[in-house]
């Protein structure tokens, strides 16, 4: 994967990390109002499926959902505006087009609402009369009442007319027998149902079964919700980011709280509103059905029963039957005393494929986004896990290296840029399109890149060559200027010049030109990043990338999983809970698995470089047969010279004792220092090819040495740190993770036992 830094937000500076900090906190209030706004819309679509459809007869006080066909009263109709039909209830709308910034729009200049204040409905078992509480003025217009809230209308579209530049809408009720559907408060004084929102119910008229409005109430809260979850994990990844902590473990520990406490702290509340809201109204109607005394109805009893019968077939799951037996009380028996029969009260309207087409897509995005993001965690933990290459000496493998670049072989001549420059892009765009749609777009893009060298401050020699040909770049400067009017043009540049101080995270191998010098270069399948930031900041701007890309497809996720379960028409609160814990423990064994795999780079790490040491000593040691020969003839006198040449050639290398390779460097280094002390009485021994040949090796291989036994030491420390912190001694102490002797043997056994 490759990071694209040169793209990454800039979080480098206090300012930009405050600013991060204080979007994030925006972003937290506005999960928290989006949360509350998708479950009052749940909470809407869950009360529709509690009520049961009652016969207009059958009504005795509260709150009730009709069905029945629409009776035309005599007279009681008005005109529509627009078309000029006789109907009880019309909505109409007049849309001017108008040109913004280039684009056509549409905008209303005129909208309004007509209808009657009686609306006769009948079925099976009489008729009743719709109060639809409405107040008009002299023409028929509904006026706004502050006190009443008023039904929500779903009608069909009636008439639709253009003219021109003009667009004439209207959504009617025809004054003619039809399919009704209707949710609103009985009085049994007037023997009407009023269609205004209650406490405990809002009220809805509708030409459609009434659980299409619920089945598009639970997409829309579905809709919501996710959105809410996406606000509050890339919330508190930003907040993270200003306050300058890139913590993976912290981001989804965080994350998975704040999700899992808004959800339960808002959720449990709704929940627990919407069972007393439901027990409001069989508390309604059942208070009424006593009030008839004598004149009560079986049919009054039996609606009681089936209302109850209805609101228990919907408490699905643990909590929602727990919370429906603790607000239920006594009435919870009636169902079943009077054998209640609940109804299918499927939400409709919640379209099987376009519903299928959306989760698949958002499992699509949530995984590719938790895919880039994952890949974005695990560059910026190897960039954590490899210690600082503080000398000017390479070993092939993954370094990670800090200085100043040097030129190699001359500098690039840029028409925008400083002097002496290694590596330069060259971005030019054209401004196309019109108006609002006007777009800067892309004519070349090209990059320029030099070999240099990277010189820390404490490096011995020239310093480590970097060939910065497909790097992940993140340039030191910026310019932009216009190159041309018509048609309009820019040119943006980006530079590293020589002098300036950058850190390069990549794979030291085989330089290409032939030379046998190791060189930091681009390695299939391996990050190479160069960067004109500290390296704290560079590990910033990686964890930015990776926690909005993990909030995506952690938001995008349980959307997907949530609307799946729309389909069955339901969403139930352990299926949410079941999503809102399964999801953000998934993430945390996700988490556990990167932390446990680093515990294993890190070991093997310090295997490797000890190997590294172990190849270099042996080079060594290869040589002590003929040199045991040599040294014989010249001085045989020297006893402990030959001792020590004795034991070195039987000894060999070393197989697996802890303290093994200590040892051994110990007695060439000694070996090294009688020979020359032997050399001086004996000019003609140090003649010798093979002598002179261990001597080469010994000087060449020396520094090397101890920049791997800096190395070593450093990969022994981190790994010592890593399994005795939180949170890796978790791991660590069940797993067998133990510390890693600083001493040196070829495989390392303290550390590889697990």
């Amino acid at each position: 994967m490759k990071l694209r830094l040169s793209r990454l937000p800039d979080v480098s500076t206090r300012r930009n990390r405050s600013f991060a900090a204080a979007i994030g906190a925006l972003l937290i209030g506005l999960a928290w109002w989006l949360c509350g706004v998708g479950l009052d819309g749940l909470s809407d679509a869950r009360k529709l499926e509690r009520l049961n459809t009652t016969p207009l007869m059958h009504m005795s006080g509260g709150v009730y959902r009709v069905a029945g066909s629409v009776e035309p009263l005599p007279g009681s109709n008005v005109e529509a505006p627009y078309s000029g039909d006789r109907v009880l209830w019309v909505e109409y709308r007049e849309e001017r087009q108008v040109r913004v910034g280039g684009v056509q729009q549409w905008r209303t200049i005129e909208e309004g609402t007509k209808g009657v204040d009686k609306i006769a409905l009948r079925d099976q078992s009489g008729t009743v009369l719709l109060d639809t509480a409405a107040t008009f003025s002299a023409d028929g217009h509904v006026r706004s009442v502050d006190a009443v809230q008023l039904a929500e209308w779903d009608l069909r579209l009636t008439y639709q007319y253009r003219e021109a530049t003009r667009r004439y809408t209207e959504r009617a009720l025809l004054a003619a027998p039809q399919d009704l559907q209707a949710i609103g408060e009985f009085d049994p004084d007037t023997g009407m149902l009023r269609l205004a929102h209650t406490p405990a119910m809002p009220s809805y008229v509708s030409v459609r079964n009434i659980g299409s409005i619920g089945g598009e109430s639970l997409v829309k809260a579905l809709a919501k919700l996710g959105a809410a979850v996406l606000a509050l994990s890339m919330g508190t990844g930003l907040v993270l980011v200003g306050m300058g902590i890139h913590r993976f473990w912290i981001f989804i520990l965080l994350m998975s709280g704040a999700v899992m406490v808004q959800l339960m702290t808002l959720g449990g509340r709704h929940l627990a509103g919407d069972w007393q809201a439901a027990m409001i109204i069989a508390h309604e109607r059942n208070t009424a059905v006593q009030a008839f005394g004598d004149r009560r109805l079986p049919e009054h009893q039996q609606d009681v029963a089936n209302l109850m019968a209805q609101m228990a077939s919907t408490a699905s799951g643990v909590l929602d039957r727990r919370l429906y037996r603790r607000a239920a009380g006594e009435l919870a028996a009636i169902a079943g005393d009077s054998n209640g029969r609940g109804e299918s009260n499927r939400l409709d309207s919640v379209p099987t494929l376009m519903t299928l087409g959306v989760s698949v897509l958002a499992f699509l995005v949530s995984y590719w986004m938790f895919r880039s993001g994952l890949g974005a965690i695990l560059i910026k933990r190897l960039v954590e896990a490899l210690p600082w290459n503080r000398s000017g000496r390479l070993s092939y493998g993954m370094t990670k290296k800090q200085g100043t670049i040097e030129a190699v072989a001359g500098t690039l001549e840029t028409p925008l840029s400083e002097p002496n420059v290694l590596v330069y892009r060259e971005l030019v765009e054209e401004l196309r399109g019109y108006g609002n749609s006007r777009r800067w777009v892309v004519i070349s893009d090209r990059l320029e890149t030099l070999p240099f060298r990277l010189k820390g401050e404490s490096d011995v020699g020239a310093g480590a060559l970097v060939n910065p040909e497909q790097a992940d770049i993140d340039f030191h400067h910026r310019a932009q200027r216009r190159i041309s009017h018509s048609p309009e043009r820019q040119v943006t540049a980006w530079w590293i010049e020589e002098g300036a101080r950058l850190t390069v995270v990549g794979h030291a191998g085989l330089n290409p030109e032939g030379s046998a010098e190791l060189a930091i270069r681009a390695e299939p399948d391996a990050p190479f990043l160069i960067s004109a930031r500290p390296d704290g900041a560079m590990l910033l701007r990686m964890a930015s990338n990776a926690f909005v890309r993990i909030a995506i497809s952690f938001s995008t996720f349980l959307f997907g999983m949530a609307a799946l379960l729309a389909l069955r028409g339901s969403v139930t609160p352990d299926g949410l809970l079941t999503l809102v814990v399964g999801v953000p423990l998934f993430l945390l064994l996700v988490t556990a698995a990167l932390h446990y795999n680093d515990l294993i780079y890190l070991r093997n790490a310090i295997v490797a470089r000890r190997q590294h040491i172990f190849t270099q000593l042996q080079k060594r040691a290869d040589l002590i047969p003929p040199l045991e020969r040599i040294v014989k003839r010249y001085l045989a006198h020297e006893r402990e010279l030959l001792v020590l040449l004795t034991e070195l050639r039987r000894a060999g290398m070393p197989a697996c004792a802890d303290d093994g390779l200590e040892r051994v460097l110990g007695q060439q280094q000694a070996l090294q220092r009688r020979i020359i002390s032997g050399g001086e009485a004996y000019p003609e021994l140090m003649s010798e090819p093979v002598v002179r040949q261990f001597q080469d090796t010994m000087r060449e291989t020396e520094d090397y040495l101890a920049f791997l036994r800096d190395a070593h030491l450093k990969s022994c420390e981190l790994y010592n740190t890593r399994i005795a912190t939180f949170p890796d001694l978790l791991l660590a102490r069940p797993l067998g993770f133990q510390p890693a002797s600083l001493a040196l043997s070829p495989h390392g056994q303290e550390a590889s036992r697990s």
